[in-house]
């Protein structure tokens, strides 16, 4: 399918409105929809987009087209984007509400209402915004909602290669329902983190088939969550996979750091056949210093989640944790989760 705005250059926007900009459908073999926006490098300074939609693709194996699409670098400086909406797909990926096949940059005081990506019936949901390099939103950029679209495996809110969140605001963030597996809310791959940034709601949604629910915030490698208010950070429920973790870092060699941050409830998903995910789980070492914690919560499972798990040295220094209790356990045999554990040294100073 055509998209509705394509430039084979650069395009840029300095002001104005835009209050529509769909791409077509393709119904073909293998054909892809359209993109709503369109072009090898995108420049969003200024102005207002109302919607813009990726078209459908009802073939054999198309991808849903984006909202806005770049295939070099993305930047939203200033702004202010309504809709940004992914097309669905029936046997390829859905489309990502905003996509950048390289760096994404959002930032001066932009505001995104929703960005959205679109379901797929049995490939993966688009992700609501999505950088195939870097992401970072900064200077007071405001996102209201990014969330992942539906599939086969459940696309994520917000998506980098590595991730940067700094000095803004995310109201909800949330991963799309899968089969194989929920997506995450926010998913940093190399390198997540969040700085001086309020976010209300990071989530993971859940896996209906044999995968693991998704995590609110996650990362494989270093996440590092300093100076920032998170209100609830919650996995997503899983039928016969693991519950996803409210907040999860799952690189062996890399650190989960929390530093003088609010996180007011961090909640695993529970898990009907599995086992419940963490409010708070490392693979690596752990460390928390200072600011509050008010409750994190281990899923309930076969065997209960843990509130705050470490795999290797878990160290809390100062600050308050008001409440940590395990999950449940549900199934024969199963064992109930700790309210917080290590599987290395622990230390706890004033």
């Amino acid at each position: 399918g055509g998209s509705g705005i394509r430039s084979d250059g650069e395009f840029a926007i300095y002001g104005g409105t835009i209050t529509n900009a769909t791409g077509g459908g393709a119904t073909g073999e293998s054909g892809n929809g359209g993109n709503g926006i369109y072009s090898s490098l995108v420049k969003i300074l200024g102005g207002i987009i109302t919607k813009a939609k990726g078209g459908e693709a009802t073939g054999e194996d198309g991808d849903g087209g984006a909202g806005i699409a770049s295939d070099g670098a993305l930047t939203i400086h200033s702004g202010n984007i309504g809709t940004a909406q992914g097309g669905t797909s029936t046997n390829g990926n859905g489309g990502s509400g905003i996509y950048s096949n390289r760096e994404l940059k959002i930032d001066g005081s932009a505001a995104i209402t929703n960005a959205t990506g679109g379901a797929s019936t049995d490939g993966t949901g688009g992700y609501g915004i999505r950088s195939g390099s870097m992401l970072t939103i900064s200077d007071n950029a405001a996102i209201t909602n990014a969330t992942g679209g539906s599939g086969w495996r459940g696309g994520h809110g917000l998506f980098g290669s590595v991730m940067k969140i700094i000095s803004s605001t995310i109201g909800t963030a949330q991963g799309g329902e899968g089969k194989t597996s929920g997506g995450n809310g926010i998913y940093g791959v190399g390198k997540l983190t969040i700085q001086k940034t309020t976010i209300t709601n990071a989530t993971g949604n859940k896996a209906t088939g044999n995968g693991n629910g998704g995590n609110g915030i996650y990362s494989d490698g270093k996440l590092t969550i300093e100076n920032s208010t998170i209100t609830n950070a919650t996995g997503g429920n899983a039928d016969n996979g693991t519950g996803g973790s409210g907040i999860r870092g799952d690189g062996n060699s890399d650190k989960l750091s929390i530093y003088n941050a609010t996180i007011t409830n961090a909640t695993g998903g529970a898990s009907t056949d599995g086992n419940g995910g963490s409010g708070i789980y490392s693979k690596g070492d752990l460390s928390i210093e200072g600011g509050t914690i008010g409750t994190a919560q281990g899923g309930s499972g076969r065997s209960g989640g843990y509130g705050i798990r470490s795999n290797q040295e878990l160290t809390i220094e100062g600050g308050e944790i008001q409440q940590t209790a395990g999950g449940d356990a549900t199934g024969k045999g199963g064992t109930g989760g700790s309210g917080i554990r290590s599987g290395g040294t622990v230390k706890i100073w004033g």
